[in-house]
């Protein structure tokens, strides 16, 4: 059972976006994986971790990487 699952908007694709999330679920050592949708978000799911690295994930996914811009971060199960 995923800990979460959410869906990135703005400009998240083509930007590195699941490349440097796939190194941040390494350094926090959670699992989860990231996806690109085709109506430009990314979809993320955290299937395993503890309850900080995932809230410190989840708080990552608002900033993303230099060249993103993160409009919203939907959390869809928590």
């Amino acid at each position: 059972m995923p800990t979460a699952k959410a869906i990135i908007s703005g400009r998240v694709q083509g930007v590195g976006f699941r490349y440097w999330l796939r190194g941040k679920f390494k350094q926090l050592g959670v699992e989860g994986e990231a996806w690109n949708n085709g109506d430009g978000t990314v979809g993320v799911e955290i299937t395993s971790g503890r309850v900080l690295e995932v809230k410190k994930l989840v708080k990552l996914l608002k900033q993303g990487p230099p060249l993103a811009r993160v409009d919203k971060v939907t959390i869809l199960k928590e």
